[in-house]
This record gives C-alpha cells, sequence and structure tokens, in this order.
C-alpha cells in the first residue's frame, strides 16, 4: 500500500493562501512558529522554552574538516548577482555518491567557497539554490554523470545546471520511448534552458546557469506529471489502495476545514494524545482525549487514520517532570508508554507513528546515537508487543540525509541493530514550500 500525507505543522492559526506562497526556509519556520506548534503538542498555554540555538537545524551535522595532503576539490558558489552563496544556502552543500547516498566526506567552508575531500568513489554534490521565478530547491552537480573524482575547481550553480538540463533531457527520451505524448510546452522550456547555457553573451555564466535553472526546474516538474498523467490513463480503474491524506486536526474548524479535506484525502495524521503536569499517579501520565475525538472524527468520515506511539524527544511533546530522568528511566517509560498506547488502539490504528525525528532537533536530552537507536528499536518492540496488527512508521524529515555528513559511530544503523518497522510513507510539510 502506497501513502502519500500532506501535514502541516499542529498549531492554532490559519495560513492564506498569500503567506504558504512565500519562500520560508525549515530553520526560520521553526522559529518563527515555535510557540504555536508547541503550544498544541501538550495543549493550550503549556509551552515549554526551546533551546533555540542547539536544536534548530541540529540535523545539518557539520563535516570533519579535510586534512592537508588528501585530495580535494573546491566549490565555488554564487547568488545570480555573483554575490557569494547565502551563508544558509552554502550550509547545505553536501556531498552523496552517484545513488544519492550521503558521504561523510570531509568539508571546510568559507563564505562562497567550500574545499570537499574526494572520495575512494565517484562523488556528487547537492546545495540548496533560490532560483528567480521558481523558487528554493536542492540542486545537484554530478559532472555529466560520471561523478568527481580528480582535484580541481568546480563552479557550483554552473554544473549543477548543466546537470539539471541533461537529466530532464534523458527522462523527457525515457518518456518517450514509453509512449508518453509530445508536450510542445515542454520542449521549449528545455530549448530555452539549453539556449542560456549555450549563449556566451549577457550576464555572464553565472547568472545564465541560474536562468537555465530558471527553465529546467519546472521542465522536470512538468515531464513528471506528464508521465503520471500517462501512467494513470492506462489503468483499468483508479487506484483503490492508495493512501493520499493531511493533518486532520483543524475539523473542529467545521465545515470550511471538512468539505476540502474529505473531498481530497482518504487517509489522516491524527492528533497525538498529552501529558499530564504531574507525574504520579502513572496510570494518568497520558490523556487521550484529544486523539480520541480526532480519531473518531476519521472514522465517521471513512478515512484511514494514522496515529503516535510516541516518541518525540522535543520539548513540546514532552513534559517538563520528565526532563532530568536518566535514560534507563526514559527507556522504560517510552516502552511503557508505546506499548500502552498501541494496545488501547490495536482495534482501531491501522498505522501508529513510533518514533519522529530522532535524528533532527528532537534530542533534548542529548542522548548518544548509540542510546536513539536502542530507544527506536525497544520503541518498535514496544508497539508490536502491544498489537500484532498495527503497522509501525518511523518519520523521517531529512530526506536529503543532511544528518549524515559525518559517519555514524562504529557504522551503526537502525536495522543493523534489530530495529523492526513496517511501512515507509511519503511526507510532504506544505508549510515548507521549499519546492523539494
Amino acid at each position: 500500500m502506497s501513502i502519500f500525507s500532506v501535514e502541516v505543522q499542529e498549531a492554532d492559526f490559519n495560513l492564506s493562501p498569500k503567506l504558504m506562497n512565500l519562500f520560508l526556509p525549515r530553520r526560520t519556520f521553526l522559529k518563527r512558529s515555535a510557540a504555536g506548534a508547541l503550544a498544541a503538542a501538550l495543549g493550550r498555554g503549556n509551552i515549554f522554552p526551546q533551546d533555540t540555538p542547539r536544536q534548530l537545524g541540529a540535523e545539518d551535522e557539520a563535516a570533519p574538516v579535510p586534512k592537508r595532503d588528501e585530495p580535494q576539490i573546491r566549490v565555488l558558489m554564487h547568488e545570480p548577482n555573483l554575490e557569494p552563496l547565502d551563508i544558509e544556502r552554502s550550509r547545505t552543500l553536501i556531498a552523496r555518491d552517484l545513488a544519492n547516498d550521503p558521504l561523510p566526506q570531509p568539508m571546510s567552508t568559507a563564505e562562497g567557497r567550500a574545499r570537499i575531500t574526494l572520495s575512494k568513489e565517484p562523488l556528487q554534490l547537492a546545495a540548496r539554490l533560490k532560483i528567480p521565478g521558481f523558487g528554493e530547491v536542492n540542486c545537484i552537480a554530478d559532472n555529466h554523470g560520471q561523478g568527481y573524482t580528480k582535484p580541481g575547481n568546480i563552479e557550483f550553480v554552473a554544473e549543477a545546471a548543466a546537470t539539471r538540463l541533461r537529466r530532464v533531457r534523458e527522462a523527457a527520451l525515457e518518456a518517450k520511448q514509453a509512449g508518453v505524448p509530445n508536450d510542445p510546452k515542454l520542449d521549449e522550456q528545455l530549448q530555452a534552458a539549453a539556449e542560456a547555457l549555450s549563449s556566451g553573451a549577457g550576464a555572464g555564466p553565472i547568472p545564465l546557469a541560474y536562468k537555465s535553472l530558471a527553465y529546467s526546474l519546472p521542465a522536470g516538474e512538468r515531464l513528471a506529471l506528464n508521465r503520471a498523467r500517462h501512467r494513470i490513463s492506462k489503468l483499468a480503474a483508479p487506484r483503490s489502495e492508495f493512501l493520499f491524506g493531511g493533518l486532520a486536526s483543524g475539523w473542529e474548524r467545521g465545515p470550511a476545514f471538512e468539505k476540502p479535506f474529505t473531498e481530497l484525502f482518504n487517509y489522516a495524521t491524527i492528533s497525538w494524545y498529552t501529558w499530564a503536569r504531574t507525574s504520579e499517579p502513572v496510570d494518568t501520565r497520558i490523556d487521550y482525549t484529544r486523539k480520541d475525538r480526532s480519531l473518531n472524527w476519521c472514522r465517521a468520515h471513512k478515512i484511514v487514520p494514522k496515529g503516535f506511539g510516541y516518541v518525540y524527544l522535543a520539548n513540546g511533546a514532552t513534559p517538563e517532570w520528565i526532563r532530568s530522568w536518566s535514560f534507563d528511566k526514559l527507556l522504560a517509560e517510552y516502552k511503557r508508554i508505546v506499548a500502552q498506547t498501541s494496545r488501547r488502539y490495536a482495534e482501531s490504528l491501522p498505522f501508529m507513528e513510533v518514533i519522529n525525528e530522532a535524528h533532527d532537533k528532537a534530542n533534548i536530552f542529548h542522548l548518544s546515537h548509540e542510546q536513539l537507536v536502542e530507544l527506536t528499536r525497544e520503541a518498535c518492540r514496544a508497539a508490536r508487543e502491544g498489537s500484532s496488527t498495527i503497522k509501525r512508521l518511523l518519520n523521517h524529515c531529512c530526506l536529503w540525509g543532511e544528518y549524515a555528513r559525518r559517519a555514524n559511530p562504529g557504522n551503526m544503523h537502525c536495522c543493523r541493530r534489530g530495529v523492526r518497522a513496517d511501512r515507509s510513507a511519503v511526507i510532504l510539510f506544505a508549510i515548507r514550500p521549499l519546492r523539494d
């Protein structure tokens, strides 16, 4: 079964279409909306202060520093006006293998430039660029598909423009061979992208590379839609097993929320539980009222629900009284809560998110990597102990693997340490319109 979920941070405010069209980077959004999101996590008025400098952007792990005698490439990065690339976007530069997995390569950065130690295998580079007329998006440079293997200097934007044009052209050829109908608009976009790169006059290679990306990026989007429409047209009937949904916490707003939501979605992420202000008695630490109401609304409208287990190690999702606990005590409590929750909803929830973004800002306990892996494994086991049928999900927000700029200690991975989950899901946070 395929799942695609569009989720908005759970907070008590409405977003206008105008606001949704703003270019709002993840870190900026988190800083601006922390209070609202935290209030929703524990109920109105329960706002705990965030350790903002440490937590926000913690997924952007710093790479180790290169050694002088290591073979390196020097990457130059510019804005369309030839200024050095914005520091926030420069920090997104990451080395990846040709299969697009992150490589923990040593890297040093300065204003508008970086040095990266070459790998034993070809590597490609990715970084976030703000494309005029399109948006802010991760772009890739792969050296004509061969990867970078030799020391030298590269201009990232120019390389990224060439890479994007080549990839869309290759995908367009595959689509044509698969019978996707011709699209004159797509052809025009690719022609304009190519002409920008081949032009020897005017503003110079960097502005022209941005101009090319402004055509090739939407061309790729258009091609993806064309291919999808072609595949859909071949289906004998709509896919009934495909779940498409969003966050259902707005159901209390009435018809203004209910009508468009139920017309568009057949799947929803329900609200999670709230914590008590005191730890005793143990039986009342968790209040499921809000979660039950959200679940009941989904069931009444024949919408498949996804719930929470729920390990989320952020200030907004943990009570103050638990934050001084040792790891062993914390582990035991989360095992108890996850098992209790999955047992409670064994007959009503087909999907349950067990742990959320432990690799990211959600680590207020400063747990080690080994402890986070152990907590993930034990939480998944607890979920299965509580229910033999609930499908367990792990929430992962960093699709580009930014946290993997450094290798895991001891090459420790969840799967290798016995973590077992049941489903993968694509979740698009619509509150962050970066056009990923």
